[in-house]
This record gives C-alpha cells, structure tokens and sequence, in this order.
C-alpha cells in the first residue's frame, strides 16, 4: 500500500506533462512531418493552412 500512497499527489503533474508533451508534438508534427516527407519524395512542398493549423491547436 504505501507505494500506491504517493500516485495520488503527481496526478495533477502527470496530466500537464502529457498535455505539454502532446501539445509539443503537435506543433513539431505540423512543421516537420511535411517538409520530411516532401524532401523524401522529391515532392514541392505542401502550401500551409493558417486556419488548418489554428483548428489542429485548438482540438487540443
């Protein structure tokens, strides 16, 4: 029992970890995945969405 006394108290900091990790990698997906894939399949790159981009971020 006393190992399980402690999760408690880190819930709060756990959630916002996960949340800033996920936030993190969002706004990295959105930049590099498309240029990485556009360089890979010798491909122009993709024109960027402002509100495609702002909707992503706004999901979260």
């Amino acid at each position: 029992m006393p190992l399980l006394a402690w999760a408690g108290c880190c819930r709060n900091e756990f959630i916002t970890a996960v949340l800033a990790l996920t936030g993190l990698l969002t706004v990295l997906g959105d930049r590099v995945i498309p240029f990485f894939t556009a360089n890979a399949a010798q491909t122009p790159k993709p024109i960027p969405l402002p509100w495609l981009e702002k909707l992503s971020l706004d999901s979260l």
